[in-house]
């Protein structure tokens, strides 16, 4: 038990000595959610921050390419035409 007490005070350090250090700034994301709810047409998805995005931008490509190598598979599980 002992242990884990320790372990949380060495994490909770770790976060206190990186607080501010961040590659966001809250105060742009809390904006940035601010335009997005006062828009009229807002977003489905906010991704704020460039990592976000980044992260997102790898997954959709990494879909696109499954699409285009299995989409065929799909669209023949369709019914024949009579």
């Amino acid at each position: 038990m002992q242990n884990h007490i320790a372990d949380d005070e060495v994490s909770t350090e770790g976060l206190a000595q990186r607080n501010g250090r961040q590659i966001g700034d809250p105060r742009k994301t809390a904006q940035a959610i601010f335009m997005v709810l006062e828009s009229d047409q807002p977003p489905l998805h906010l991704l704020p921050g460039v990592g976000a995005l980044l992260q997102v931008g790898k997954k959709l490509s990494a879909l696109q390419e499954e699409l285009g190598k299995w989409g065929g598979l799909s669209v023949n599980t369709s019914f024949a035409e009579a």
